[in-house]
């Protein structure tokens, strides 16, 4: 009784202090199903939908006070467990993980139909990050209690 007390006295001193306002921005018929990755692409929310086995989006400009929900499109199907998310502007590629299989998966964006690569397999286990560095081009997986540096091409 003690724990949800003091977490609803943090939201709402939180929301007094800072002004932060938190709100739903995706609906669906069944519910996000345990989304472990999400990146903002070109105004677009991109959700890495672990539970359902594929990676959605919402259009965030469709987002106002008249339409604050909308509901997720699909953006790639049969994904085995996806997990963790990075993109890479300057070659259109989300890169993402599929955290039971310990596969790592390029997927560039431009192409129609959208055509997955895995980079590498059977290393990366349970759930994972990733994060993207711009400069060096790397590419980052944090698993279990290590980074790993990726070099990408």
């Amino acid at each position: 009784m003690k724990y949800p007390l003091l977490f609803s006295v943090f939201l709402l001193l939180n929301s007094l202090l800072f002004g932060q306002q938190l709100s739903d921005v995706v609906i669906s018929t069944s519910g996000l199903d345990n989304p472990r990755g999400l990146i903002v692409i070109n105004n677009e929310l991109y959700i890495m939908e672990y539970g359902d086995n594929e990676i959605t989006k919402i259009d965030l400009s469709a987002i106002s006070s008249e339409a604050p929900l909308q509901t997720p499109t699909q953006v790639l199907n049969n994904v085995f467990r996806p997990n963790g998310a990075a993109y890479v502007a300057s070659t259109s590629t989300l890169y993402y993980g599929d955290s039971s299989g310990g596969h790592l998966y390029a997927l560039d964006l431009s192409q129609d139909p959208l055509q997955p690569q895995r980079l590498i397999t059977g290393e990366i286990f349970n759930y994972f990050d990733l994060a993207y560095h711009p400069g060096s081009n790397d590419l980052f997986i944090h698993w279990a209690l290590m980074v790993i540096q990726a070099f990408l091409k």
